[in-house]
């Protein structure tokens, strides 16, 4: 989950800019997801780490409480306590869980610590609105309604993903002022690469075909991205129907594309759009989540990466884009035009990004959309040329943490 990676990244180098992390989380045995142990590899030696107990969930999900989140509350509120009585504790930044911030609420209240929240996507949904009350979205919905007010309210500092991620709360919460935001996307973490240097494996998935390209993308496929991946496949539609030859060395694979625990055909969304449209030939999902490093090297096995936008957030800033970018493959993305990706890829001059835009819908952008993929299927060599290591470091999760101690100075007080 993006919330974990922003933790991962930022711990290799606060030290270096003046902070001491302190991490405070769940005990691994009370989870009921798969755990991805190899991403303890990346961890830098040493780091402070305490982990609290929560309710079983096979008792929970009797009266269907079954997030962890509210299964930890009690012992996450009383060993933050506990931490805050215990050490010199300036700052406490909370990750993207309305069970998290309302925590931060209560520290400053009981210790006088200021806390900085982090957006990551809208607390309260517009879909949670819409859906039937019998539904954990609408649910979720009301608590977040009831608990951002009393967070905000006292909130020091709040980072997000991208300005327009935190500019949908300026106009609820107007005694917010632009001091009080941060823009903070994700960052490219290098070490990464290294790591893979050190423990290939291959995905026999992506490389099963030869004399294709294989056009592959990796992550969940929400709602919102429906209506992409519909224009996407019309665009292949469209060379099957006009340049056969180049649709017969086209391929596209989809890894990882649902949250569902238990997959179902209706969650198989790809495979659902290729029936529809006829390219169900060449299209291949495999809807399991992949580990972190292995998606990395699903990636790496690439030919040419897809990224794709959300329809209902202009702003949206795909936190994956850095492990696309670092994967050294070209990228074929397709992004409405107020997106901070666009900025990103066009500085790094990795791949073709398409734009949308309110007056220039998706649909509108078939054309477009099948003109890159004809290039990428008869451009001989994919390989991509050197980044300018100046502009990457723009980039870097290096960069991105020193942005987030600033912050922290901000929030207590120091000179940066």
């Amino acid at each position: 989950m993006p919330p974990v990676h922003r933790v991962r990244l930022m711990v290799n180098y606060l030290e270096e800019f003046g902070w001491h992390p302190i991490i405070l989380t769940i005990n691994h045995e009370y989870y009921e997801e798969k755990l991805d142990w190899e991403l303890w590899n990346s961890l830098p030696e040493g780091l402070e780490i305490y982990h609290t107990r929560a309710f079983p969930a096979k008792w929970s999900r009797i009266i269907g409480i079954g997030n962890i989140c509210i299964r930890a509350y009690i012992h996450l509120l009383l060993t933050a306590k506990r931490l805050c009585r215990e050490k010199k504790i300036d700052v406490v930044f909370m990750q993207p869980n309305p069970i998290f911030w309302i925590i931060g609420r209560f520290i400053k209240h009981s210790f006088n610590i200021p806390y900085v929240v982090d957006y990551q996507d809208p607390w309260v949904s517009e879909y949670g609105r819409s859906v039937s009350s019998l539904k954990k979205a609408w649910w979720a919905n009301r608590l977040a309604r009831l608990l951002e007010p009393m967070v905000l309210k006292r909130v020091d500092h709040v980072v997000g993903v991208s300005q327009g991620t935190y500019d949908k709360i300026r106009t609820p919460y107007s005694f917010l002022k632009d001091a009080n935001f941060t823009e903070l996307p994700f960052g490219a973490e290098p070490k990464d690469c290294e790591y893979l240097e050190t423990c290939p494996r291959v995905n026999t998935k992506v490389n099963s075909k030869k004399n294709v390209i294989n056009f592959v993308y990796v992550g969940a496929i929400s709602y919102a991205m429906h209506e992409i991946l519909h224009s996407f496949m019309l665009a292949i539609k469209k060379i099957k129907e006009t340049k056969p030859q180049i649709y017969k060395k086209t391929n596209l694979r989809f890894f990882g594309s649902t949250y569902a625990y238990k997959i179902t055909p209706d969650h198989m969304v790809a495979t659902l759009l290729a029936n529809e449209v006829g390219i169900e030939d060449i299209v291949e999902e495999h809807p399991q989540r992949l580990k972190y490093f292995d998606a990395m090297r699903t990636l790496r096995e690439s030919d040419v990466i897809l990224a794709f936008s959300l329809t209902t957030s202009p702003h949206y800033t795909a936190s994956k884009i850095y492990p696309c970018i670092l994967a050294r493959r070209p990228i074929l993305a397709v992004f409405h035009e107020k997106s901070l990706v666009v900025k990103t890829l066009h500085d790094l001059n990795i791949g073709s990004v398409v734009t949308f835009s309110e007056s220039h819908p998706v649909e509108e952008c078939v054309d477009r959309i099948a003109e890159e993929i004809e290039y990428y299927v008869q451009k001989r060599s994919l390989d991509m040329p050197p980044v300018d290591q100046a502009i990457f470091e723009k980039y870097s999760a290096r960069n991105m943490t020193q942005k987030l101690a600033r912050t922290f100075d901000r929030t207590i007080g120091l000179s940066s």
